[in-house]
């Protein structure tokens, strides 16, 4: 767990869920994303940057405390120059400090993590935008990917294309209780928002089928901010396959070859270790290195040549850095470390702001 949501106690989640907040115009989005970009503002400084009502700031910005994103600190003893109005006099206190009466309001790490969500999930979705291969009604992104049913029809595409009923055959097996009319509502958002793809029926008495649009592998950094994000924040209510490594590793596969260095053969292990809050972990997954490719392994081998040991949070934060340091590996180091960082060079970059 990461910074200010470390210990016992998780922030409530917010009605809709934290990928809520940063929907494209909501007020609460937009105090996150200014605070990421400026840094720590005082309060007063907010509805004239943002164009809001005073009040309307206020009760925003008391919900971003409520749930553990933001905090107000006493603005420690300084000096200023500058004329005696009341933005540069000076503030220092006898003793020198601070003045408890005026105070700034900066992003706790949980909202660092989900203003740069944010922030990174517009930006891709410009840059898709763009993109000859865009869909003409691409959605946002964020309600995309935030939504949990969403999530598992495209965690199912992962396996390949599928037509109706045996994709939502898949999607029951880790949600028994979906209704086959609330997968046809979720389902039509991501085909119409272009995240799936409808492909006709061959002929006549045949089925249409759906498959992941070629634009969902650029997608696979931001859906390891996300996971990184639920994890560390409030991992008691994190879905299982929130960052399920089998199914990113098979994400960033579908963005072409996984190359690895030519040299190497052998199997590492990747041994996600299960957090307390969580009842099922993330299955152990078998990377096989051989011909300077990595491809799954379609079973447990006896004696893998490396095993790679790391919490989830962990694993998220190694891939999106591309560095590994913080993993405990046993075995051979150089096969996990050239595994690792393959999957880590396979992750996209940041889209330009």
């Amino acid at each position: 767990m990461s910074g200010d949501a470390a210990g016992s106690v998780e922030p409530p989640v917010p009605k809709g869920g934290f990928f809520a907040l940063i929907k494209p115009g909501d007020l609460r989005g937009e105090i996150l994303r200014e605070f990421y970009r400026a840094g720590a503002l005082e309060r007063d400084e907010l509805p004239e940057r943002l164009q809001f009502s005073k009040s309307r700031v206020k009760s925003a910005l008391g919900e971003l405390h409520r749930y553990g994103l933001v905090r107000s600190v006493p603005i420690g003893p300084e000096r200023r120059t500058g004329p005696p109005d009341r933005r540069s006099r000076p503030v220092e206190r006898r003793g020198g400090q601070p003045d408890a009466r005026r105070r700034r309001e900066e992003l706790t790490q949980p909202g660092v993590e989900l203003a740069q969500l944010a922030i990174e999930t517009e930006a891709l979705e410009r840059r898709l935008r763009k993109e000859p291969r865009a869909p003409a009604k691409l959605r946002s992104l964020v309600e995309m990917i935030g939504h949990h049913v969403r999530r598992l029809i495209l965690d199912a595409l992962l396996d390949g294309g599928a037509p109706f009923m045996e994709l939502l055959g898949r999607v029951r097996r880790e949600m028994p209780e979906l209704a086959k009319s609330t997968f046809a509502e979720h389902l039509k958002a991501l085909t119409e928002g272009g995240m799936v793809e409808r492909v006709p029926a061959a002929g006549p008495g045949g089925q249409d089928r759906y498959r992941l649009a070629p634009i969902v592998p650029a997608l696979a950094r931001v859906i390891l901010l996300s996971a990184r994000f639920r994890l560390a924040t409030t991992p008691s209510s994190a879905p299982w396959m929130t960052g399920n490594l089998i199914r990113l590793v098979k994400l960033l596969a579908l963005g072409g070859e996984l190359r690895a260095p030519p040299g190497l053969h052998g199997v590492v292990r990747v041994h996600v270790l299960p957090l307390a809050h969580l009842q099922q972990g993330w299955a152990d997954v078998e990377l096989c290195l051989d011909g300077g490719r990595i491809t799954l392994g379609e079973s447990a081998v006896a004696r893998p040549d490396a095993i790679v040991l790391a919490a989830p949070p962990a694993v998220c934060d190694a891939l999106l850095r591309g560095a590994v340091e913080g993993l405990e590996i046993d075995g051979n180091r150089d096969l996990a470390d050239a595994a690792l960082a393959t999957l880590a060079g396979a992750v996209p970059p940041p889209a330009a702001p």
